[in-house]
């Protein structure tokens, strides 16, 4: 690993990704903001369309987020090895694999095949939305 302090990481994880302030990020979608749609009844949800809000994540799930994104290779065990140095503790499979496939089904994530044993992890516009979104409230809160 490096040098860096984790804050050092974390500017790097944004800056890398796109969430810094100058950035915009292009959704895959037609811009039709001008539209009024009702929202569905919760047993309608499709969670791959689902809106999804990151404090509505756990604490977990956002550092997965983040470990995701700075990653070059992020599969099953560079997840693991990067949260186990952050957190300074053991992140087991039974921990670590179901937040991750949550992630999938929320539309956060995409996993594909790398090889017949090795899954690879990477974000979606719609996480790299969110995460945006997360910077902006962090740095307004922090009057940066």
């Amino acid at each position: 690993m490096t040098d860096e302090t984790p804050s050092e990481r974390f500017d790097n994880v944004i800056s890398n990704i796109g969430l810094d302030d100058q950035s915009e990020i292009q959704d895959n979608k037609s811009n039709n903001s001008g539209e009024n749609e009702t929202a569905p009844s919760k047993k309608e949800v499709n969670t791959e369309t689902e809106p999804v809000e990151i404090h509505e994540l756990t604490g977990f799930q956002r550092d997965l987020l983040y470990c995701i994104a700075g990653l070059s290779e992020p599969h099953g065990t560079v997840i693991k090895e990067n949260l186990t140095e952050y957190m300074s503790e053991e992140v087991n499979h039974g921990r670590l694999y179901p937040n991750l496939d949550k992630l999938v089904k929320k539309g956060l994530v995409k996993k594909s095949a790398k090889n017949d044993r090795t899954n690879m992890y990477i974000l979606t516009g719609r996480a790299k939305k969110v995460l945006k979104s997360r910077r902006r409230w962090e740095n307004n809160q922090l009057g940066i």
